[in-house]
C-alpha cells in the first residue's frame, strides 16, 4: 500500500513538474545556462540538457505512475533527482542567486535548503521503492 501511494506521488510529481515547463521550453533553456554549469551553459548544450530532462520526467512520470518497467524508472528517477541535488549544491556553494525553474512557472522554492529538503525526501522515498522492489517482503500463506 505505501509502495503504491510512493510510487503514485514520485510519477506525479515528475508529470506535473515536467508539465509545468512545457509551454515556456525556452524559459527552462535559460534556467538551465543560468547554473553555469559547462558545458551545459552554452548553446546548444543547454538546450539540448533542458529537452532531455523534460522528456525524462515525462516518461519517467507516466512509467511510475502506470507501474511499467518499474525498476528501470526508479532508477532513472534516482539519477534525475542526484543530479538536481549536484546542480542545487553547485549554485549554493558558488554563491549563485537563481530560480532553478524545475517547476516552471507553477512552484517555486524558497530557497536552496527548503528545495534540498524536497529533493531528500524524494530519494528516501525512491530508496524505500527501490528496497521494496529488489527486497519484497516475504509473502504470508493464507490461514
Amino acid at each position: 500500500m505505501l509502495a503504491t501511494v510512493l510510487r503514485l506521488l514520485l510519477g506525479l510529481v515528475f508529470l506535473v513538474y515536467g508539465g509545468a515547463k512545457l509551454p515556456d521550453l525556452h524559459g527552462f533553456v535559460l534556467d538551465v545556462a543560468n547554473y553555469q554549469i559547462a558545458p551545459f551553459n552554452m548553446k546548444p548544450w543547454d538546450q539540448v540538457l533542458a529537452y532531455l530532462v523534460v522528456a525524462a520526467e515525462l516518461v519517467i512520470g507516466v512509467a511510475l505512475v502506470f507501474n511499467r518497467a518499474l525498476r528501470a524508472a526508479l532508477f532513472g528517477f534516482l539519477a534525475l533527482t542526484l543530479s538536481f541535488v549536484v546542480a542545487i549544491c553547485s549554485v549554493w556553494v558558488r554563491e549563485i542567486d537563481i530560480d532553478c525553474g524545475c517547476g516552471g512557472d507553477l512552484v517555486t522554492f524558497n530557497g536552496y535548503p527548503s528545495h534540498l529538503l524536497f529533493l531528500s525526501l524524494m530519494l528516501t522515498a525512491t530508496a524505500y521503492l527501490l528496497v521494496d522492489q529488489f527486497f519484497p517482503s516475504p509473502q504470508q500463506k493464507p490461514n
